[in-house]
């Protein structure tokens, strides 16, 4: 899965800028190198939220907020089962990169990230379920 620029999704992601609102935002803090463990050599750096980032990622959530509590339940399934789509889409990218940045095998990584799009499914699922107590 790439940007409209054909760069990898994680790539840009891990080279200089944080996901504010659905923007990538270039990072005001220095970049954090991530060491992999298997061979002690740099991996990759990695965007790394300051206070000040932390802030406006607060305040942007803030404002998104009353747009996302306006959606209903299917509008909101449909945006976790679209990141689970995408997540598929990316599925060896994103197993590879977790099992590089963790020092793990590939089979370690495939299961988390297969982990992580189960979870998002059932994310999609739990809003449609009632909420209701029976009464004994």
């Amino acid at each position: 899965m790439s940007a409209s620029d054909g760069t990898p999704l994680l790539h840009r992601a891990i080279e200089a800028e944080c996901v504010f609102n659905g923007d990538w935002i270039p990072s005001s803090s220095p970049l954090l190198p991530v060491i992999e463990p298997a061979t002690g050599e740099l991996l990759m750096n990695t965007a790394m939220a300051d206070a000040a980032d932390i802030a406006v990622a607060c305040r942007e959530a803030a404002l998104a907020q009353p747009a996302w509590a306006a959606l209903g339940p299917r509008e909101k399934a449909e945006i976790f089962l679209l990141a689970a789509d995408h997540a598929v889409c990316a599925f060896d990218e994103l197993a590879l990169y977790v099992a590089r940045e963790s020092g793990g095998s590939l089979h370690k990584g495939q299961h988390e990230v297969n982990e992580a799009i189960v979870l998002l499914r059932q994310a999609a699922g739990m809003l449609s379920q009632a909420h209701g107590h029976g009464l004994m």
